[in-house]
């Protein structure tokens, strides 16, 4: 473990040279920080438990991500890379089994008790909310949710699909569209309807907490972009984010 540290050090030695260089003061402090809690680990005698360095482990982690994000926006590639590294590295020292159930995407949440908020008013043969409680329906937002990555700051993304419902039979059903990013999604379109179906609305995630690990602010609801899609496609919208679920009805066209 210790010579894995040292290496570690080293690795983060050579990240703060390139912070340095590039003038980014806040990353060479993060590197400072991150070679000073190795070395406490390392110790002058005997290594930490394996406890506490997982622990420890676990919060360079966090470090490594919301300096991630930071060299992300600023377009750094190169460091982006390199923290990427890092990450990597100390998920391999904390080990299989705890990288997977203490970073991962965790347990698919329960979304029975998750308030509503209602933006608008629905058209009279909208069905959108009573939509919710269709077992199908149900379950692809559950999973589209757990999909997203919610408790990963690195890997977190918007999921989505379009709601399709049946007029003589009143069933629902969904239709997925490729993942999205942190901050975004591509609708597509639902594909071909059934003589008795009709677009029902579009449901997609936002999994970035109200602010996030470097405090950056995420609206939880829909945004301003997304209702401008909504009034211009005349299509509902049902987003699914940390405070429960919000629909939003577009302004008549």
């Amino acid at each position: 473990m210790n010579t894995a540290l040292r290496d570690n050090i080293s690795g983060f030695a050579e990240q703060r040279e390139i912070l340095r260089t590039q003038g980014n003061e806040e990353g060479v402090a993060a590197m400072d920080a991150q070679i000073a809690s190795a070395r406490e680990l390392i110790g002058p005698e005997a290594p930490a438990s394996d406890e506490s360095m997982n622990t420890a482990l676990r919060d360079n982690i966090s470090a490594f991500a919301e300096q991630r994000e930071i060299l992300r926006s600023q377009g750094d590639e190169e460091g982006v890379a390199a923290m990427d590294a890092q990450i990597a590295a100390a998920e391999k020292l904390i080990g299989p089994e705890a990288s997977a159930a203490d970073i991962d995407r965790g347990e698919a949440p329960s979304f029975d008790n998750e308030p509503i908020h209602v933006d608008g008013m629905p058209s009279s043969d909208s069905r959108l909310q009573d939509v919710l409680d269709h077992p199908d329906v149900r379950s692809a937002l559950e999973t589209s949710w757990h999909n997203s990555q919610v408790d990963n700051p690195i890997n977190r993304h918007e999921e989505g699909g379009w709601i399709i419902s049946d007029s003589q039979t009143g069933e629902s059903r969904t239709v997925p569209v490729s993942s999205g990013v942190r901050d975004g999604i591509n609708a597509g379109d639902p594909g071909e309807l059934g003589p008795n179906e009709s677009v029902e609305g579009f449901y997609h995630t936002h999994p970035n907490p109200e602010s996030d690990e470097i405090g950056q602010s995420w609206t939880q609801g829909p945004s301003d972009t997304d209702k401008a899609w909504s009034d211009r496609n005349q299509v509902p919208l049902l987003v699914r984010s940390a405070d429960g679920y919000h629909i939003y009805y577009p302004t008549p066209g």
